[in-house]
């Protein structure tokens, strides 16, 4: 094409052809112009072409990180179980130095041993410095993915919150308890005298209980419900990833396989009451629940009516989180434990104090 040029150039100069010279140069302009534009379009056509695979690259990494955080989320409310029916019997003076039954360290540590949940976050701090480039199908979710990353923040500030409190105990036992390095080489059955004075610690300082409350306080008030909050904004961004990943396949969470079971088990309608003590007759009726499954979830509703014994049509889904086959997290952040389960039916806890306990008995 150069040559071809270059050869009507030569033509056209002795012919002293001004105008038709002319006229060929501006043509070669042209020419030359619209080749860069052409050129410029394609590095831009590859350069997006690019952004959006490394973009997608960078949502299938978001995609495992999400269901990794998901699976260290769950075990950590495991942690928070154990600790929220230990931490409670202590506060609610339902234990007895006679219940501890050679379970001393469990007991002496429990306000001190935090288990911090970190979440990985660093696809998601990539993604959000390349927001531009997030595809179109979901660019919906620009405001979510900041909304999580607030939340990543909350969950950071309620770890450093508890591990604060469990610095401070650890610190004050370090300079104030002169037999504390004896629990190093230590066991019940060696020495029955640093048993007792374990069980006066626990039991006759006030310190161990409001150590206990203030544990207590920043992690069922702050920790395990910003914890659930989180939980279902990560699902339901793994919903929308998937998606998008994945158009033809239905993505359905799934608790960590050491903690499923049949959520059929539990679904149904509850009669929900409270009363102060087993089995007598001071009984509060607080209404009805139905607990259903949708897509390996467990979901109630927010009202009930009583006329046509269902849930309202329409009305707000709220999730429970299921922890395993013995206890389910409500939506207000308290541990049900599940108490009775027989051919008659199933009934789940809440064990308050002063003995005003909440149930939740399955009737259908």
């Amino acid at each position: 094409m150069i040559r071809f040029f270059r050869n009507v150039r030569k033509r056209l100069l002795p012919e002293s052809n001004f105008s038709r010279y002319l006229l060929y140069a501006i043509g070669e302009i042209i020419l030359i112009v619209v080749g860069i534009m052409i050129a410029l379009q394609l590095d831009n056509y590859n350069a997006q072409k690019k952004q959006e695979a490394e973009m997608e690259q960078m949502l299938s990494e978001l995609r495992l990180e999400l269901e990794s955080n998901l699976i260290q989320s769950h075990r950590v409310l495991q942690q928070y179980k154990i600790k929220d029916r230990l931490i409670r019997l202590h506060l609610c003076n339902a234990i007895s130095k006679e219940d501890i039954n050679n379970q001393f360290a469990g007991h002496f540590y429990i306000g001190v041993n935090h288990l911090a949940f970190p979440p990985a976050r660093e696809i998601l701090d990539k993604i959000l410095t390349n927001l531009e480039n997030l595809p179109e199908a979901l660019t919906s979710m620009k405001d979510e993915l900041r909304n999580l990353d607030s939340n990543y923040d909350e969950i950071t500030d309620n770890n450093n919150r508890l591990a604060e409190i469990s610095r401070t105990e650890i610190d004050y036992r370090a300079k104030n308890i002169s037999w504390l390095h004896k629990l190093w080489n230590w066991s019940p059955e060696k020495d029955p005298q640093l048993n007792e004075l374990i069980l006066e610690y626990i039991f006759e300082n006030p310190r161990f209980k409001n150590q206990l409350g203030q544990y207590w306080n920043s992690m069922a008030r702050n920790s395990v419900p910003d914890l659930i909050i989180l939980r279902q904004a990560m699902i339901a961004y793994l919903e929308s990833v998937s998606a998008y990943l994945s158009p033809n396949e239905t993505f359905s969470y799934q608790a960590p396989e050491e903690f499923r079971f049949d959520l059929s088990e539990i679904t149904g309608t509850y009669q929900v009451w409270s009363k102060a003590g087993a089995f007598n007759s001071d009984t509060l009726d607080m209404g009805k629940y139905i607990l259903f499954e949708d897509n390996g979830r467990l979901f109630t509703y927010s009202t009930f009516d009583p006329a046509q014994q269902k849930n309202v049509e329409g009305d707000q889904k709220i999730e429970w989180v299921v922890l395993d086959s013995k206890s389910v997290i409500s939506p207000t952040g308290w541990f049900m434990h599940l108490v009775h389960r027989d051919s008659t039916g199933i009934s789940l806890e809440y064990a308050a104090c002063n003995n005003r306990n909440l149930y939740f008995t399955k009737i259908d």
